[in-house]
């Protein structure tokens, strides 16, 4: 298979609700030297969320690192990522390494708003995004961050 058959056979396994097929084949792909940047990025953000997901933030942090080098972003699937890192961090308790993602994540809401299509849609975003942010800090004992948000 070539790369770029590699990269929607994981998509497809992503649709699919398959994060082990998902996985493997995003990682060919991402291993071949043929891997187009816009695509390599989505690749990178799939792999985040399914390592994220099972917990494994070391491994999703590794790929985030690889995902800030290359200065190609969709705004949509960045947010995606930085929401996916917050809530996860924050489910174990890692309010440090929650509130950087959080934060990045509020600030492409508000950055989007008026790019969404629908503004209820926007709005009920940024009240998510602030929602996180806001809890972070609360459960961290930062109270004046948290009174920021």
């Amino acid at each position: 298979l070539s790369a770029v058959d590699f990269y929607y056979l994981g998509m497809l396994h992503w649709l699919a609700d398959n994060a082990d097929g998902a996985t493997e084949n995003l990682q060919k792909f991402l291993a071949t030297e043929d891997a187009a940047p816009p695509q390599a990025q989505s690749a990178r953000s799939v792999l985040i969320t399914i390592s994220a997901r099972r917990k494994n933030l070391a491994g999703a942090e590794k790929i985030y690192a690889d995902y800030l080098k290359t200065n190609v972003f969709e705004p949509r699937e960045r947010l995606r990522t930085e929401t996916e890192l917050a809530k996860s961090f924050y489910a174990q308790k890692e309010f440090a390494r929650a509130a950087p993602h959080a934060e990045t994540a509020y600030q492409l809401t508000k950055e989007g708003l008026a790019e969404n299509a629908s503004r209820a849609r926007a709005l009920a975003e940024i009240l998510d995004a602030a929602q996180t942010v806001f809890e972070i800090y609360r459960d961290d004992g930062d109270r004046e961050r948290a009174e920021k948000t």
